[in-house]
């Protein structure tokens, strides 16, 4: 069975200005708000650099970010990262979190044998701006620096997070711009999709049909490509996304490829520069690891085209947060969209037959919640809640609606007091063979095969 990892940004609702969300992880350390400082990206740990042979399974690796060179700074009071498993002898996983701490139970990045596989990383640093990463089974551990959070107490105007997604910025399979070996792809960010001067923003980048062995980095336009990877891929013919928060300049950044592939880009949110509005909302606060949902203790696993509301334990304008799939029905995709609006044409999620795939996904959610939607059958293994920003509190959603609903669900949402509906479910899942019409009196997940009718989910 193979392993993928990712990271994504999803938006939602906020505790306020200044007020720390109360919520057990919450309180395992100080909660803070801070502003992001983005930077070029940089290496801060390779173990290849020092051993030939891969990490021990069970390894813990100490890392004080402020002295490896990235210019992270003691003040820093989290970090964004992109965390690489190469070469792994065994199916593994890799947890981080804050120096000095217990190890959690959770992951950040889950990977095969023989893979190498990335993900984007937003994790609270510890006693002198140290983390610690523990790997399961022998692999290298590469760590990339793509930024770091500082703390704040009051409105401030660059380094806020603004949700503007997720929109789709680039595919080269629409505009015939495959890139080659070697190849740059400069991406700009519209003025239609954020009118303000931006100084980063958080995209998902994902290579299509890879030619061969290929990774992909990501760093401002004008700026030495750097010694880093965002997303990587092991074969020909392969698909794999990945999250990060990437450094602008002129509101471009560039896209470089080791070997030919296309190329999609979605964009989440944009990090605000020195002449924003000053303002408290978007500010940062990091968590704590929460495990939010698993389908296979809370079934139902999820159908293709179908949706999963998901509820959120603090209130956020948006969130970080690592998924991982596991028994796809085959190669599919997952969108993950803010509950109560129309599912968006982006991705933040590739898998294939089989795999167990991770993604970090930061972006938008309402009130309620927000939503998965897959394109093939699968199971969520778990969602976990890392950390979130603040921002003014969204309205609250009136229900799930198909994209043209006429708004009928909305109004069934509300009379039933429920923010969980769905249309997409099929006749066959409520249909009992021996009977041959629907059985109401049995929970959703006893019943088999999924096609279409509608359902009002409980909470």
């Amino acid at each position: 069975m193979c392993v993928a990892v990712g990271l994504a940004v999803v938006t939602a609702i906020s505790p306020g200005p200044g007020r720390t969300p109360s919520t057990a992880s919450a309180q395992e350390a100080p909660a803070t708000t801070s502003r992001f400082v983005p930077a070029t990206p940089c290496r801060a740990l390779d173990s290849r650099d020092d051993r030939s042979a891969p990490l021990p399974a069970g390894s813990t690796v100490e890392l004080a970010l402020g002295s490896t060179g990235c210019g992270v700074p003691d003040d820093a009071v989290a970090a964004a990262l992109t965390v690489t498993a190469v070469g792994a002898v065994d199916r593994g996983f890799v947890t981080v979190w804050p120096g000095g701490g217990p190890r959690p139970t959770a992951s950040n990045l889950n990977h095969g044998r023989g893979e190498t596989r990335a993900n984007g990383v937003l994790v609270r640093l510890g006693d002198a701006n140290r983390i610690d990463l523990f790997n399961r089974a022998p692999v290298h551990l590469v760590v990339d620096v793509n930024g770091w959070f500082v703390a704040t107490d009051g409105p401030v105007t660059a380094g806020r997070f603004v949700p503007v997604g997720p929109t789709r910025l680039v595919d080269t399979r629409a505009t015939g711009g495959r890139l080659g070996d070697g190849g740059e792809l400069v991406v700009e960010i519209p003025a239609e999709v954020h009118p303000g001067t931006i100084d980063a923003v958080a995209v998902t980048v994902t290579v299509v049909d890879t030619a061969d062995r290929t990774f992909a980095t990501v760093f401002p336009t004008g700026a030495p490509r750097p010694t880093t990877s965002v997303v990587n891929a092991d074969a020909p013919g392969q698909t794999r996304a990945a999250t990060t928060i990437v450094r602008t300049e002129g509101r471009r950044f560039t896209v470089y490829t080791r070997a030919a592939t296309d190329v999609v880009v979605d964009i989440a949110g944009v990090i605000t520069a020195d002449d924003a509005p000053a303002s408290s909302d978007g500010l940062f606060v990091p968590l704590a690891p929460t495990r939010l949902l698993d389908t296979r203790a809370d079934p139902p696993a999820i159908w293709a085209a179908g949706t999963r509301e998901i509820a959120m334990p603090v209130p956020a304008a948006a969130v970080a947060l690592n998924v991982a799939v596991t028994e796809p029905a085959g190669r599919g995709f997952w969108t993950a969209h803010p509950a109560g609006r129309a599912r968006p044409t982006t991705s933040s999620l590739n898998v294939g037959a089989g795999e167990v795939v991770a993604e970090n996904n930061s972006g938008e959610h309402r009130c309620s919640g927000f939503c998965y939607v897959p394109s093939v059958d699968s199971q969520i293994r778990y969602v976990e809640d890392h950390p979130i920003w603040t921002a003014t509190p969204l309205e609250r959603p009136r229900g799930l609606e198909e994209p043209g609903s006429s708004g009928d669900g909305a109004q069934l949402a509300d009379g039933l007091g429920t923010p969980h509906i769905d249309h997409r479910l099929r006749v066959s899942d409520a249909r009992d063979p021996s009977l041959g019409r629907a059985r109401l009196d049995r929970p959703m997940h006893e019943l088999s095969d999924a096609d279409a009718v509608f359902l009002v989910g409980s909470h």
